[in-house]
């Protein structure tokens, strides 16, 4: 992944902040124009190309030499030993600092546990072996994740760190069955709010999980929506894919903001645990990346 634009750096200046975000301040040789990137430290972990399950640290390595800033280092580097699946992976939640959760990697009826060590050497747990064709997965408590489904007329379920699979009772899903890669989910725990996206009908679901409620969202700027994730006080952030952007929305089902990547056909999205970063995967084969973003807090 290239973090930065790729021009000719010229008058650089650098800096880091509390929230150790490398800010960089030059000068597009093509423009003329000042610009400024940002990039935070992080680690993320991924599928490559070939389902492979990789931890990835950016830590720029900036020099001073008297008056003249150079960043030696400007990619993802990989931590520890990549664990290889014997099935096609399709998502990975963290359950805990140290422990990972995988769909498909078993195959597409099994879920894979995962630990990972102080020396980030990633090691199967254990696997799950499940009734349904799991998609995507988020946590919804320490105990329990949100599943979508493949070839199944319940689109998402519930399943609990012991195997135990449930369905949202309270829930009236559309009379439909979704292929891989058509709809995923997500869970606002404090809102008790199930979000679905319906990739193919351009339309995002939000359901109230306690009373029953639902509403659907559509909007010019929802365009295949895909992967979304919990935002920064409890909102929703929605990939969408045709439009190269990222959809903020209410539990209610209000649009907060649009906001550009600057990436083709985004997909996977996640947020740090204290929703300070951003971290944007897409799909294409040959132009793969996977980018990191600092959230800023609104102004009051």
């Amino acid at each position: 992944m290239s973090c930065f634009p790729k021009t000719r750096f010229n008058d650089s200046a650098f800096r880091y902040d509390d929230q150790y975000t490398l800010s960089m301040t030059y000068t597009d040789a093509a423009s003329k124009k000042t610009r400024t990137s940002q990039i935070t430290k992080s680690v993320a972990s991924f599928f490559d190309e070939n389902g492979v399950l990789c931890m990835y640290l950016y830590q720029p390595e900036v020099k001073m030499l008297k008056n003249n800033v150079s960043v030696s280092k400007k990619e993802l580097q990989r931590l520890g030993t990549p664990y290889k699946f014997k099935g096609s992976p399709q998502s990975v939640v963290c359950v805990s600092h140290d422990t990972l959760c995988v769909t498909g990697g078993g195959g597409y009826n099994a879920v894979c546990l995962l630990s990972v060590s102080t020396d980030n050497i990633i090691t199967l747990t254990r696997e799950i072996k499940t009734s349904s064709k799991f998609d995507s997965i988020f946590c919804m408590s320490p105990s329990h994740m949100v599943v979508s489904t493949m070839d199944n007329p319940r689109p998402a379920r519930m399943l609990s760190l012991d195997g135990v699979e449930n369905d949202f009772d309270h829930v009236v899903f559309p009379t439909k069955t979704y292929k891989a890669n058509e709809s995923l989910c997500t869970y606002v725990q404090s809102k008790n709010t199930l979000v679905l996206t319906d990739r193919n009908a351009h339309t995002v679901f939000l359901y109230d999980t306690v009373k029953g409620t639902s509403r659907a969202v559509t909007n010019e700027n929802i365009q295949e929506p895909c992967g979304c994730c919990v935002g920064p006080g409890d909102t929703v952030l929605v990939c969408s894919e045709n439009n190269n952007s990222i959809v903020h929305l209410s539990v209610d089902g209000k649009i907060l903001g649009i906001y550009p990547v600057d990436i083709l056909f985004p997909r996977s999205i996640c947020v740090s645990k204290n929703a300070t970063r951003l971290a944007v995967s897409n799909s294409p084969k040959d132009a793969k990346k996977l980018q990191l973003y600092n959230i800023s807090p609104a102004n009051s």
